[in-house]
């Protein structure tokens, strides 16, 4: 199993109220309701330290971590396509 290191984020004032996903998806880091919720589902988002459901509803008083996926390296290498 993957080993998760866990960060603590900021609450933005404008989080304060919404559901988990929305607030997630104002992050510059995550920008997508989408991939907020791919990392709901993926257990990497923690709200006071458990596992929540997206339409959990942020509130002053919550900590926020998320655990960043590895992004795995490409070995894609250009092709020298010949052209006459």
């Amino acid at each position: 199993m993957e080993n998760k290191e866990f960060q603590s984020v900021e609450l933005l004032p404008e989080m304060i109220g919404l559901r988990l996903d929305k607030a997630l998806s104002l992050l510059p880091e995550i920008r997508s309701r989408s991939r907020a919720e791919n990392l709901i589902n993926q257990n990497r988002i923690l709200v006071n330290n458990k596992s929540v459901k997206s339409s959990h509803l942020i509130k002053a008083s919550d900590q926020l971590k998320i655990s960043w996926p590895i992004k795995e390296s490409t070995t894609l290498q250009p092709y020298d396509l010949k052209l006459e």
